[in-house]
């Protein structure tokens, strides 16, 4: 991860099906998904701002903007303007051109 936030600035959908104990797994937004009832994602944009991709109700997609920044070498920090999620910190394990690594 020599450069996290030059990494991170794309699109990311979580993988649930490839996460392990400890670990979740993201793919780049054109990954070929299995079918899905709903996936949480990230759209990390070079500028700072976010789009969060939350499940709604209906098993579809609720966005929400809000912000990100890099603490660390590893650590980033979520903040979304939609009150019912707190602020969150992805504790990212690894980042290449295919997958995102965060620790649960």
């Amino acid at each position: 991860m020599e450069n996290l936030q030059e990494c991170l600035s794309k699109q990311w959908i979580h993988s649930h099906e490839e996460d392990m104990q400890d670990v979740r797994v993201y793919r780049p937004s054109g990954y070929d998904f299995p079918p899905s009832r709903g996936r949480i994602g990230f759209q990390f944009q070079e500028d700072g701002k976010l789009i969060y991709y939350g499940i709604a109700r209906t098993d579809g997609t609720e966005q929400s903007s809000g912000r990100w920044t890099v603490e660390g070498t590893s650590r980033v920090r979520i903040e979304l303007d939609n009150q019912r999620i707190q602020p969150f910190v992805l504790d990212v394990v690894s980042c290449d051109e295919e997958m995102l690594k965060v620790r649960r």
